[in-house]
């Protein structure tokens, strides 16, 4: 079990979150959580919008470290790469 698999697992209470995020998207993902981080301290300034880029940045690291999109999981949304079932003959 990696590290995100086990946070996944704490941030549930103990239960199975079901990974819905693939490795692509979770890169991409914690690409945007620097942009956003970078954005709330460059707009440090304007409280508002450092706290929405701020709160964008926390999102994006949580979905990508865990995995799992709460909106993908509404959506019936996957990106991650299914694994091929050895057939039986």
């Amino acid at each position: 079990m990696d590290i995100a698999q086990c946070y996944a697992r704490r941030i549930s209470g103990g239960g199975v979150v079901d990974a819905n995020v693939g490795k692509t998207d979770a890169w991409i993902r914690g690409a945007l959580f620097v942009v956003f981080l970078v954005l709330a301290a460059v707009f440090s300034g304007d409280p508002l919008i450092s706290l929405i880029a701020a709160l964008l940045a926390l999102l994006f690291a949580a979905t990508g470290l865990t995995r799992s999109c709460p909106l993908y999981t509404l959506l019936g949304v996957s990106t991650r790469a299914r694994r091929s079932r050895p057939q039986h003959h």
